[in-house]
């Protein structure tokens, strides 16, 4: 390139001097338009050598698992609909040590976090293994510490596995970056449901329903925190709120019987036992031998019609209510 140039400077001094000085201006032409195109080529062929990779998505809510029923969006899911994370050539191993992620760029470490954040998910999604999800979210989070998808995911995962305490550390750091996120609060909420610290539970849950009132989960789990803390009225008016909105819920009927049983209307108890022959007639026979309702004859047919297991924190599905 160089001697190029040299050998077109010394042909213009020749074309200068055999025309004169008139002939300046198209000399000072003809050497623009020659010079530029030629380190314009040189600039971008040292620019195409350079990879790039996408920048990581947005922070965002949700549940590895599928076993709890969110708030605001579907649980266990990852977004598809940006470009695969590897899309510009770098797949992240599973493995990275420290030394080695302090090499990567930027770019290349956003794009390894996205794929082990879908990595994880799909390890829940497929095989329910929370523990081998919890290992890629870990290595996801040293590759962006501040992506609240992967700090809510490991929060969750966590929560499966029962570390409710790591689980809520995580969670909080969660809400730290996004303080109006519901998934969180509804995840850090269940938490606290599960270690019995009841009152946290209200304040999460009563914050949740402030903004979403007709939010079953949210509504159900805050009369399990109301009702954790010996506070009936209170838990008779969360349950009722979740019973109008799903007027179908077992689990919801249960809880707000027993509840109203707290509090001395034994009428109203005997219309949600007589709901709950209806809806459910196992948990109905539940119903009666919890409250001891020996007056009350046992359900004719104790059929599982639409019975399903599950855990009556988060979700308010399953064949019977907790005492």
């Amino acid at each position: 390139k160089a001697e190029a140039v040299a050998r077109q400077l010394a042909q213009s001094e020749s074309d200068l001097s055999a025309v004169g000085n008139v002939a300046l201006p198209i000399v000072v032409l003809i050497l623009i338009t020659t010079l530029i195109p030629m380190f314009g080529n040189a600039f971008s062929s040292t620019r195409s050598s350079t990879a790039y990779y996408p920048k990581g998505g947005g922070s965002g809510g949700g549940s590895v698992s599928n076993s709890r029923v969110s708030t605001a969006t579907s649980p266990g899911k990852v977004s598809t609909n940006t470009a695969p994370a590897n899309v510009y050539g770098y797949t992240v191993p599973d493995n990275l040590t420290d030394k080695e992620i302090a090499d990567l760029s930027d770019a290349q470490k956003s794009s390894g976090a996205q794929q082990l954040l879908e990595r994880a998910a799909k390890i829940v999604n497929d095989e329910k293994n929370y523990k081998k999800a919890d290992q890629r979210l870990r290595l996801a989070l040293k590759l962006a510490p501040n992506d609240t998808r992967i700090l809510n995911k490991l929060g969750d995962a966590l929560y499966e596995q029962k570390k409710h305490q790591e689980s809520l550390e995580y969670l909080n750091r969660s809400l730290v970056l996004d303080s109006n996120n519901a998934d969180t609060k509804f995840s850090i909420g269940i938490n606290y449901l599960k270690m019995s610290y009841f009152e946290d539970a209200r304040r999460m849950f009563s914050d949740i329903t402030k903004d979403t009132p007709k939010s079953f989960e949210a509504q159900f789990n805050l009369g399990q925190a109301y009702k954790g803390l010996s506070q009936y009225y209170s838990a008779v008016s969360a349950f009722r709120t979740a019973v109008e909105i799903q007027p179908s819920d077992a689990d919801a009927h249960y809880e707000y019987a027993v509840c109203l049983n707290k509090i001395g209307t034994t009428e109203d108890v005997m219309k949600e036992y007589q709901k709950l022959l209806d809806i459910n007639p196992k948990v109905a026979e539940k119903l009666r031998k919890y409250l001891g309702l020996k007056n009350v004859p046992p359900p004719k047919a104790v059929e599982l019609k639409n019975t399903r297991s599950g855990d009556l924190i988060g979700n308010g599905y399953g064949g019977g209510g907790s005492n």
